[in-house]
């Protein structure tokens, strides 16, 4: 196996290991893109809290499910 295919599997196995700990943590957590600020990853207490299906939450907006959370910081 070439190097690049170690590191590369390497990789998908942190982000699994990632993907665990959320799903499976007590507290709500969700994981932005960083680029869009979609929803990535979001577990079942996150779902909970905002009173949304995790489906719901799913690829979209972090402020279109919160806006009431959004602040401006250019200022």
């Amino acid at each position: 196996m070439t190097l690049k295919k170690l590191a590369r599997k390497g990789a998908i196995q942190k982000e699994q290991q990632i993907r665990n700990m959320v799903l499976e943590a007590p507290v709500g957590i969700c994981v932005l893109e960083a680029n869009t600020e979609k929803i990535e990853i979001v577990n079942q207490r996150f779902s909970q809290i905002v009173g949304r299906t995790v489906l719901f939450l799913m690829n979209r907006g972090f402020w279109e499910i919160l806006p009431e959370t959004e602040c401006d910081l250019s200022a």
